[in-house]
């Protein structure tokens, strides 16, 4: 099976084929004058007139020839086969050579008066459209390459006029084989195969120095973009040994922590129970209050000492230390919370899956570029999916948004858009797949961004 890689390239390509298919009624050869300055070189044995009437006939069948050629080659670029195949090698070549000779078949049944003689050039231009798509070109302007193929077919045109190939399948069209025989009756078939000859090795010679130019520039350019991703590489590679160092530093400063913690929380046990001997109520709260804080502390060094950890935390709970971790940035004050269930509770490690939610606040301010109307809603509700409860927690902006095609790529990691999105959501999504939870993303540019994530809701006896 076949796929478009390139829909705007694909689409382009369509309609220049097509538009090629009805160029001869939008350009006639009539309105040229061709024919007329052939019978005027005749009856005034004016070869110059002749020459002219070459030429412009060069340019009339470059012209008309140049949509479907191109819309070929943009067509070819576009498509690839499905599955994994020895032909994705050669489909270029293969659409270019079944496309060209359908266009002069349908121009052929469409317009019996019309002759498009399907020869030598054709094939030629054929075989340098496919060598040009022989390889991937993909960081040189379309520009460029439809140039080129400009220049090869302008090139081929003057061979249909040169009369010492006329033993050869060129120029066996009606206007063409006119010329070279009228060229014939004048005497000038030297001096009509020097001016055609010399066009030609002008084109070839200028389509040959293009074609070099963006060799060479397509390799200057997948070098550079090579240096980049591998600078990219290495950056990252930095950024996550600092990281992994760090976090095994801190994971070794807090490990340590849970030494004191322990023998302070047998020793609250010890004096508690003075306490109660002695009966001393007031004091007794007072150390459980102190209890209940240091176990709240070792629970939270527990979940930074293992990310893969999940403790019962309820929303209210949850979204509260969010908000809390962003207190003092300037995002705080668009930041707006519906919370419909702070009573329902999710299984999560507090520490990742805040920093996860930070994350997704700050490509919300991020992509807010007018404060005063700046706006971010976290609403959190309880779902039903298939029978089974569900906790949705969603993230609203009324952003800058994104292209809604790059909406599926925004998890992809390193991917990223100067005006909005992309940094760290592939820690969103890693985090919040662990929890066996799902997270989508929906955006439209100009319109605002919804980030929702999904969790099982859990019981408290859960």
């Amino acid at each position: 099976m076949i796929k478009i890689t390139r829909k705007k390239k694909f689409f382009l390509g369509v309609f220049l084929v097509l538009l090629g298919i009805i160029m001869p009624m939008i350009l006639d050869i009539s309105f040229f004058h061709i024919q007329e300055k052939i019978v005027y070189a005749i009856e005034k044995n004016k070869e110059l007139n002749l020459v002219f009437a070459a030429i412009t006939l060069v340019f009339v069948n470059t012209i008309r020839a140049l949509p479907h050629y191109i819309g070929a080659f943009y067509i070819s670029e576009s498509i690839s086969f499905k599955k994994e195949s020895f032909l994705n090698k050669y489909i270029k070549q293969i659409t270019v050579a079944v496309l060209v000779p359908i266009v002069y078949i349908l121009i052929q049944y469409l317009y019996p008066t019309v002759t498009y003689h399907f020869g030598l050039p054709a094939i030629t231009l054929i075989i340098l459209i496919s060598l040009l798509g022989s390889r991937e070109y993909n960081y040189v302007s379309e520009w460029k390459k439809t140039f080129l193929i400009i220049f090869f077919i302008a090139s081929v045109q003057f061979l249909d006029l040169t009369p010492s190939l006329s033993f050869l399948p060129f120029g066996r069209g009606e206007t063409s084989s006119e010329i070279k025989l009228v060229s014939h009756f004048l005497g000038i078939n030297r001096e009509l195969d020097l001016i055609t000859l010399i066009f030609f090795f002008i084109f070839i010679f200028f389509g040959s120095l293009l074609f070099l130019l963006i060799k060479d520039e397509n390799q200057l350019r997948l070098v550079d973009q090579l240096r980049k991703e591998n600078i990219m590489l290495e950056s990252e590679a930095k950024i996550k040994d600092i990281e992994n160092r760090s976090n095994q530093e801190v994971k070794a400063l807090v490990h340590d922590l849970k030494s004191p913690l322990t023998s302070a929380q047998a020793l609250i046990g010890l004096v508690k129970f003075s306490c109660q001997q002695k009966e001393m109520a007031e004091e007794e709260e007072y150390l459980n209050i102190v209890e209940d804080s240091i176990d709240s502390l070792s629970k939270m060094i527990s979940e930074i000492l293992s990310e893969d950890a999940k403790f019962l935390i309820s929303t209210e709970e949850l979204i509260n230390g969010a908000l809390a971790n962003i207190s003092k940035n300037p995002m705080a004050k668009v930041i707006h919370t519906i919370n419909n269930v702070p009573e329902k509770c999710v299984k999560v490690n507090k520490i990742t899956f805040t920093r996860a939610i930070v994350n997704i606040l700050e490509n919300s301010f991020r992509a807010i570029k007018d404060l005063d109307y700046g706006k971010i809603e976290i609403v959190v509700d309880a779902v039903d999916l298939a029978g089974e409860k569900s906790i949705e927690i969603s993230i609203i902006d009324n952003g800058v948004g994104i292209d809604q095609k790059y909406n599926n790529k925004v998890w992809e990691s390193g991917f990223t858009r100067n005006e909005s999105y992309g940094l760290g959501l592939n820690f969103v999504k890693r985090t919040v797949e662990k929890l066996n939870g799902e997270v989508f993303f929906y955006s439209k540019k100009n319109e605002g961004t919804t980030v929702t994530i999904i969790l099982g809701e859990e019981e408290l006896n859960g």
